[in-house]
């Protein structure tokens, strides 16, 4: 190539640079085509948008974690009292048990913090497949830390519920206007008479129905994670060894247990009567399950 030819080549190469940037400043787009850029769907990050109960038997072992990812401590069990309401008994690294109403826990779906798994895994739990928690959030380690604490998950009563509830609102002694240590002491007792229950142990128990006969047992507990209180008890019959079971889900004002059997106002006719439920897509409550609101994937489960 000849020094006139390069000069016209180098001059068309100036006057398409020249043509592109004028029209990048005009707001034409640019030649060739830029990609689009990958965005997320906004991350639905509330419990208030899981409609389906998670299970118990998957939040026992759970870890908390702090806002940086750091673990706090492990749920060891579910207290359940008699109102519905559940607290987290969790192991902490001073190897002490407190009680942490599950209200105050923030659940995760997902361990990543990737906008895309977190999107999946709440929209998933939002269209009725039972979420699982991978983690649940606690802002606070200074007050997890110093939450009246027992030795052994065993002393947990009523009392020992009250007073981590106090704590973890905020409330003190002098935060009781007209009462002292005592007396602040004495209103904690109070609470003792409500039963509480253990998951770990009401999980497996013997169902009883009016007659005294057994007619199953509870294969696990449903827990709301909108107002965090258990939202029915699923109740296994018909099985052999585990298997060819049909699950129901029962109001857990039904229940009257001890430390061996439930007692459940009902018959083993009445209870067969219900409708099956699945354990990957539980119903909201028992009433949704009883009409068939939200459709089990089968009519038997298969143990496992």
């Amino acid at each position: 190539m000849n020094k006139t030819h390069l000069l016209i080549a180098s001059g068309a190469l100036l006057l398409g640079l020249g043509a592109t940037a004028t029209a990048q400043n005009s707001g034409k787009p640019a030649e060739p085509h830029t990609p689009p850029v990958k965005t997320t769907e906004p991350s639905m990050a509330s419990a208030h948008s899981i409609t389906t109960p998670a299970l118990a038997s998957k939040i026992i072992g759970t870890e908390i974690v702090d806002t940086t990812g750091k673990e706090l401590a492990e749920i060891k069990d579910l207290m359940v009292c008699d109102s519905g309401e559940v607290y987290a008994c969790v192991e902490r690294k001073d190897d002490m048990y407190t009680c942490i109403p599950l209200s105050d826990l923030q659940p995760k779906l997902t361990k990543s913090d990737d906008p895309e798994d977190k999107a999946k895994a709440e929209s998933e739990a939002a269209g009725g497949e039972t979420p699982e928690v991978k983690q649940f959030t606690f802002g606070d380690a200074a007050l997890l830390n110093s939450a009246p604490g027992v030795k052994e998950m065993k002393m947990v009563d009523g009392s020992c519920l009250k007073r981590s509830k106090d704590h973890f609102a905020h409330k003190t002694a002098g935060d009781m206007p007209g009462k002292g240590k005592d007396e602040a002491g004495g209103a904690a007792t109070a609470s003792a008479e409500e039963r509480i229950a253990c998951a770990k142990k009401l999980i497996g128990t013997d169902v009883k129905g009016t007659d005294g006969d057994k007619i199953g047992d509870v294969k696990d507990l449903a827990i709301n994670l909108r107002d965090n209180k258990i939202a029915y008890a699923i109740v296994s019959t018909g099985g052999v060894l585990g298997m060819g079971d049909k699950l129901h889900a029962v109001s857990f004002d039904k229940f009257t247990c001890n430390a061996d059997s439930c007692a459940i106002q009902m018959t083993k006719d009445s209870i067969s009567q219900l409708p099956s439920v699945d354990l990957d897509r539980l119903p909201a409550n028992a009433t949704a399950a009883a009409h068939k609101d939200i459709p089990a994937k089968g009519t038997d489960h298969k143990g496992g």
